[in-house]
């Protein structure tokens, strides 16, 4: 049985709200640097990843909702499955760019359905 979607939105936006704690105050290079705070990003970004590969298929209307969903779960088949062809510029400009828009819809969807329970 899938659990709920909200629950899965709690999902996304937890994992988010790890990656930008994880990365505060950091530039590009110290995230270079710090192979810990790496680790955990890229986790983060599984999660993320898989989240959304569970509502595609459990709740696909929803999952559509989400901008460049299917590429973020084709980047979290890279990080789990191609790991050494992981791109620390790439996994960095995502969290620049890309990871305040999507957080952003994700609370705006959030607030649509409710919070999980």
């Amino acid at each position: 049985m899938p659990r709920s979607l909200a629950l899965y939105f709690d999902d996304l936006l937890k994992a988010s709200d790890s990656i930008f704690r994880f990365t505060a105050g950091m530039d590009r290079t110290a995230y270079e640097d710090n192979d810990l705070v790496q680790a955990a990003v890229e986790r983060c970004f599984s999660i993320i990843g898989e989240a959304l590969a569970q509502m595609r298929r459990h709740y696909p209307a929803a999952m559509q909702q989400i901008e460049d969903s299917k590429k973020i779960i084709a980047f979290r088949t890279v990080l789990m499955h191609m790991y050494s062809t992981v791109d620390n510029d790439d996994v960095w400009s995502a969290i620049q760019s890309k990871l305040p828009a999507f957080r952003r819809q994700v609370i705006a969807l959030i607030d649509d359905i409710g919070p999980a329970e």
